[in-house]
């Protein structure tokens, strides 16, 4: 057990209701803040419950079914119990699989990014990017992101895939600016905050835009907004050394996680991404809506362009752009596409979407929007 773990032996209980009631007990105690020296301190605390079966289960066995329920204890939030089942083991089981499976995966190149396009409504045209990792094992189905990238996090593979892809993006983007010109478009990547809170990411990422002869505003580095609810000083330290490259920084997920206005200010950021979640709920769910029309309120106040992910229909698309929602992410324009796909948009300049925005025009017309301003704005590109 580690130094933070502490194993409880109950006797003469007998049936799970037993178990539980002394879990909560200890729940209830800790959940008192301690005051120390004046300080109040808070503390939590995930309990797993596992019950000694009899036929000859060992001492070991029972402590780490034990365990795997206090890591999913853990999983739920924290501050609370759960009970050891069968599938938790399995479980345990898959992700040991997958983590060994990762550990081969660069090495092996079972790698690959796909690249989602970022369409500006003012411009009616590419500006940006987001790489996205893909794994396509040599033997068996591809695994989600969903999947592996909380594995890689937990194991510490974050860090190895992070650099990965930091040194496969700046390639490609050498290669499209030999290509095409791509000197206005940025490339969001995806961080996480094990990463950055390392020293040496800044260095790293320097390194890579002057070996590879790329301009700072190529690059976007993107944090996710649940991000902040750890390490936070650390975090802007080295989100402002980021940024004195010229490096753009995102904050994605916005409206979800922990960020308060406060912590907002502090952050040196060019962008905000409103979570997808918020967008598949216009046109039904009207708060919703509402927290949409604050997100983009608070972004303009603050200077802050607004990406819009997820978007997949011409109302969602109607609707922000009535808010004047200055970027558009997702499916109605276009799935995530190989480099060589994404190069081959833009070449296509004004051609690029044209059914697109011509079903967007029509929906325009037919007073989907009621925003003439927008409309008149559009069509004037």
């Amino acid at each position: 057990m580690g130094g933070d773990e502490f194993a409880i032996i109950l006797y003469d209980i007998d049936d799970a209701n037993g178990m539980a009631n002394v879990a909560q007990k200890i729940l209830n105690k800790v959940d008192k803040p301690l005051d120390v020296q004046g300080t109040k301190i808070d503390i939590s605390v995930s309990i797993g419950i596992a019950y000694y079966e009899g036929n000859g289960m060992s001492m070991e066995k029972l402590l780490k079914s034990a365990d795997t329920a206090m890591y999913s204890a853990k999983l739920q939030g924290r501050n609370n119990y759960q009970f050891f089942a069968v599938s938790m083991h399995e479980k345990v089981q898959e992700k040991q699989r997958i983590q060994l499976m990762l550990q081969r995966a660069v090495k092996n190149q079972e790698l690959f990014l796909v690249y989602q396009p970022q369409v500006s409504l003012s411009k009616s045209s590419i500006v940006g990017c987001e790489a996205l990792l893909r794994w396509q094992p040599t033997e068996g189905p591809a695994i989600g992101p969903d999947k592996f990238i909380p594995i890689a996090e937990e194991s510490g593979l974050i860090e190895e895939l992070g650099d990965w892809v930091l040194n496969e993006v700046c390639q490609q983007v050498s290669k499209w600016n030999e290509l095409t010109d791509f000197s206005g478009v940025t490339v969001a990547i995806n961080v996480s905050v094990r990463q950055l809170t390392t020293s040496k990411f800044q260095n790293t990422l320097a390194v890579l835009l002057q070996k590879h002869a790329i301009s700072p505003k190529q690059i976007e580095i993107e944090i996710t907004e649940t991000a902040m609810s750890s390490n936070y000083d650390k975090l802007v330290e080295e989100l402002e050394k980021i940024h004195q490259l010229g490096v753009f920084i995102s904050l994605d997920d916005f409206g979800t996680g922990h960020a308060s206005l406060d912590n907002l200010r502090k952050l040196p950021l060019d962008k905000l991404k409103i979570d997808r979640s918020f967008i598949q709920d216009i046109g039904v769910d009207q708060c919703d809506e509402d927290i949409i029309k604050v997100i983009i309120a608070i972004a303009k106040k603050m200077s802050l362009e607004v990406v819009a992910e997820g978007v997949e229909t011409v109302e969602q698309l109607a609707f922000l752009s009535g808010e004047v929602c200055d970027i558009i992410q997702g499916y109605y324009f276009s799935k995530p596409l190989a480099a060589e796909t994404f190069l081959s948009y833009l070449q296509q300049h004004e051609q690029l979407f044209e059914s697109e925005f011509k079903e967007y025009y029509l929906s325009l017309q037919k007073g989907q929007s009621s925003d003439k301003s927008v409309v008149k704005l559009l069509h004037s590109n």
